[in-house]
C-alpha cells in the first residue's frame, strides 16, 4: 500500500508539472491539493469560451487565525467578515489568501 500511495503521488506530480502545475501540502487545511499558475487556469478558461472578470482571494484573514474558539464570537465573526469582503480583491492580500477564486463568465 504504501508504495503504491507513493507511486500515486509521485505520478500525481508528474501529471500536474507537465500541465503546469503542482501538488504542495497545506498546513492550514492539512491536505495536498493540486496548485496551478494563475495565468494557467485563466488561459484554460479562455481557451473553453470564458471570459475571466476577476480573480479574488478567499480566507486572506480568516483563513489564518488559529484560535477557533473566537470564531464563534458573533461580533468578532462580522468584523472579519466585513474585512475580508474589503481586501478580496486588494492586492496583496487576494494574492495571499488561501484560496484564490476566478470569476468567469460564458462567452
Amino acid at each position: 500500500m504504501k508504495i503504491y500511495n507513493s507511486f500515486s503521488f509521485v505520478s500525481s506530480t508528474i501529471l500536474l508539472a507537465a500541465v503546469g502545475g503542482s501538488i504542495e501540502y497545506r498546513g492550514i487545511i492539512g491536505t495536498y491539493i493540486a496548485v496551478y499558475p494563475l495565468h494557467q487556469l485563466e488561459e484554460w478558461l479562455q481557451q473553453a469560451g470564458y471570459e475571466v472578470e476577476a480573480h479574488c482571494g478567499i480566507h486572506n484573514v480568516y483563513g489564518y487565525i488559529d484560535d477557533n474558539d473566537i470564531k464563534h464570537d458573533e461580533a468578532w465573526h462580522e468584523q472579519v467578515r466585513s474585512l475580508e469582503l474589503t481586501i478580496v480583491r486588494l492586492s496583496p492580500y487576494r494574492d495571499n489568501a488561501v484560496f484564490t477564486h476566478i470569476i468567469a463568465w460564458k462567452a
